[in-house]
């Protein structure tokens, strides 16, 4: 009855994708016009619906009562760059499978290290960071999700009026681009792929995502290429105010995930109705957004075969594929392509939020890998430093290639991601963050390896140890014995503004001699200690 229901629920949404899009069309002019000229320039009717997709890339959709009639006319009118049929968009993922349930991908990306540096939020100068999730629904009100979900504060809730003028009703928690309000269908993908990223952490609820504390913006019902040009010019405009406003409206969107795309389409150096697509990509990222996608769930090349997006040449573009439980290449689902898909995150039978305040393996697909990447764009925006988030205002497009280059280039190598991918490898987190922290703080105080000081010395219960060190990556402690013998070891790594000292307990140790080293990376530094 569970798998007829979710069969039903599925051909539901796809009947009603289809009806949706059978008479719409993607329009791209050669400038930009209000749609009130431009219906006049092209001879339209009044019952011929024209509205504005992506205005800084000259982008309308027109539903057409007769395309029959009008396409001819408007593929030879010279205002017209393109038209297209609109086409529905395909989101990757495979069946649940209910026996895993467990968070394995946390560990295999490092999030638990990462958290010990940051748990994600707001930058150092305050900016609580979005990160926006284009998808087809999402129960904003589970349990574990709610908190986190991003609030509109130009619009007023349940007033039935478009109070920041932006073309959307009662948007407050994000946008359902069909309905043009803010009412999501509470559906199981977009659940999943937000919870990953933003599930509340430290809540004594189900589980963490990646961010505890980011906030998400949904922007849903995006099943057709028409939407998602929509979807990423919702995205656009609130950054591009907060940019213009020094943050005073808008939002500080970083990142966008889409877990979807058209499998198989014409390149886009082939066709220019995708090279539209592409240059979303890059008018977002201008403004400083990241945009993270996910590549097709189907064992091949997409250098050779296709994909969109995952083709899009952008530079501020993050294309994602899949590792599997036992952090190999997923090579029996997931496409691959040494120059076009960028690196890989896990992404089989991942843990995450069911509809109606439910939990449950999330099942396995690159939907579930993208969000990873994304949330870890997220976490990379409050490393503790001024001199780095000033970048943000400064130069918000160069802060996002960055941010991009260390994701990519601090991942973990593997040898069968190696010509499959970009990067080469599966996402790190921590390694990208520690690595853009010491690289770009110019404030913190990085000193040369040393023990400065330990003390009480000789000692009887505790010795304190305080030290100073030039990096945050894996630092031990060993002490040995006067015979050699290793008696304490402890791995940890340091934190910004935070005491360089530890404590270590010696009430149990035979009275003699001990040696206290410290390591870090080809870095060894030696006391010796009296316990009596």
């Amino acid at each position: 009855m569970k798998i007829l229901f979710s069969f039903i629920l599925t051909l539901f949404i796809l009947l009603d994708s289809f009806a949706q899009s059978s008479n719409i069309y993607i329009l791209r002019t050669i400038r930009f016009l209000p749609v009130t000229k431009l219906k006049k320039a092209l001879n339209l009717r009044k019952s011929d619906n024209l509205s504005i997709a992506f205005e800084e890339l000259n982008l309308y959709v027109l539903e057409l009562n007769n395309p029959e009639k009008y396409i001819p006319d408007l593929n030879n009118n010279p205002l017209v760059d393109f038209i297209e049929k609109d086409e529905e968009l395909v989101l990757r993922q495979t069946p649940d499978d209910p026996k895993y349930s467990e968070q394995y991908a946390l560990e295999q990306i490092k999030a638990s290290e990462v958290w010990d540096f940051t748990t994600g939020g707001t930058t150092y100068m305050g900016d609580t960071i979005v990160i926006a999730v284009l998808d087809d629904g999402c129960n904003i009100y589970h349990e574990d999700l709610f908190e986190n979900i991003w609030v509109n504060k130009m619009e007023v809730p349940g007033d039935s009026i478009d109070n920041d003028n932006n073309g959307y009703i009662d948007d407050y928690h994000g946008v359902n681009i069909l309905t043009k309000n803010g009412i999501h269908k509470s559906l199981p993908h977009g659940t999943k792929v937000a919870g990953i990223i933003g599930a509340v952490g430290n809540n004594s609820l189900g589980m963490t995502g990646i961010n505890w504390n980011i906030k998400l913006l949904p922007i849903t019902d995006i099943l057709t290429k028409s939407r998602i040009i929509k979807g990423y010019a919702y995205a656009y405009k609130l950054r591009k105010k907060y940019n213009d406003t020094n943050g005073k409206q808008g939002a500080f969107i970083v990142c966008t995930n889409f877990s979807g795309g058209v499998d198989k389409p014409e390149f886009p150096e082939d066709d220019p109705r995708n090279i539209a697509w592409c240059e979303m990509y890059d008018k977002l990222g201008e403004i400083g957004v990241v945009s993270v996608v996910s590549t097709v769930n189907f064992p091949r090349d997409v250098d050779i075969e296709g994909d969109m997006p995952t083709l899009c040449q952008s530079p501020y573009l993050v294309t994602v594929t899949r590792t599997n439980k036992n952090d190999n290449f997923d090579k029996e689902g997931s496409a691959y392509g040494k120059k076009n898909v960028d690196i890989a995150a896990p992404g089989q039978k991942i843990l995450s939020l069911r509809p109606a305040d439910d939990y449950g393996n999330g099942g396995s697909g690159t939907s579930y890998a993208a969000p990873m990447v994304s949330g870890a764009i997220g976490l990379m925006y409050t490393v503790p430093c001024k001199s780095f988030i000033k970048k943000a205002v400064e130069n918000p497009a160069n802060l996002a290639l960055e941010i991009k280059e260390y994701i990519m280039k601090y991942s973990d190598k593997h040898p069968d991601l190696k010509h499959k991918t970009v990067s080469g490898g599966r996402l790190n987190i921590v390694e990208s963050y520690v690595n853009l922290l010491e690289e770009n703080c110019s404030e913190l105080d990085f000193r040369d390896l040393s023990i400065s000081q330990i003390y009480p010395n000789p000692a009887h219960t505790m010795v304190k140890i305080k030290y100073e060190t030039n990096n945050y990556h894996k630092h031990k402690i060993i002490v040995f014995n006067n015979l050699g013998q290793v008696v304490f070891k402890e791995i940890f790594r340091p934190k910004p503004y935070d005491v360089e000292e530890k404590i270590i307990d010696v009430s149990q140790y035979a009275k003699g001699i001990y040696f206290f080293s410290l390591i870090s990376n080809k870095n060894k530094v030696t006391k010796r200690i009296v316990v009596f």
